[in-house]
């Protein structure tokens, strides 16, 4: 839109002239006289006046890739993916989200949903919000899950894109669990998909990066 246009300039101009302000700024010149980095740069987000240009889920992958997803960003990066959004009810309703991954993977190689719950109440600290949230998820989303998908075939990878802990009420750089499970998956010693098991699964710690490519062969391979 020509506002949303308009707001990007403006915060485009601003970060340019923050750059050019810091870049002689008398705390950086002691920074650097002391041997530490320079703050050259503020770090803003969800604004643009450009669309990326990426390659499509489908050519990287030569798979149809849908997303199940409420938030603008993750709304973003689907379409700029090339990926087709699933309406799915309320943030909240995690139970039609569920059904409605199932009853659309007849038309896709995979579904991507994407659940906010839980990162809400880690921003405010709320640890015992934070947990009900979970488990409304385990009981809504994968209860559904679980009761609607055949018994055999498929690929499920659960796993989250960062940590909000409460004690921080903010993202941290805390190593996340991640789980698959599938026909061609060799079970290991985990009981519960936690923190805790997580730590001392079969997977050990792996890059973020490695999962989609691991996910994909994984569902190729069914």
């Amino acid at each position: 839109t020509e506002s949303a246009a308009a707001a990007a300039k403006i915060v485009n101009e601003f970060s340019e002239q923050v750059i050019r302000l810091l870049r002689d700024h008398p705390i950086n010149k002691r920074r650097e006289s002391s041997g530490r980095t320079p703050m050259n740069a503020i770090l803003l987000r969800d604004s643009g006046n450009t669309i990326p240009k990426l390659e499509s889920i489908r050519k990287k992958y030569n798979m149809d890739i849908a997303s199940i997803v409420d938030m603008p960003v993750e709304i973003g990066i689907s379409r700029v993916l090339g990926m087709e959004t699933l309406e799915a009810g309320d943030i909240d309703d995690y139970e039609r989200k569920a059904i409605v991954a199932v009853d659309n993977l007849e038309h896709y190689d995979g579904i991507y949903v994407h659940i906010k719950g839980p990162d809400e109440f880690g921003h405010d600290g709320d640890a015992q919000g934070k947990k009900r949230s979970i488990e409304d998820i385990d009981r809504m989303f994968f209860g559904t899950l679980r009761n609607r998908l055949k018994s055999e075939g498929g690929t499920i990878v659960v796993s989250a894109d960062h940590s909000t802990p409460c004690i921080k009420r903010a993202h941290s750089a805390d190593p996340v669990p991640v789980l698959f499970s599938g026909n061609i998956v060799k079970k290991d010693e985990s009981a519960r998909f936690t923190e805790k098991y997580a730590s001392t699964g079969s997977l050990g710690r792996i890059m973020g990066s490695t999962v989609l490519r691991t996910a994909i062969d994984m569902i190729k391979k069914q």
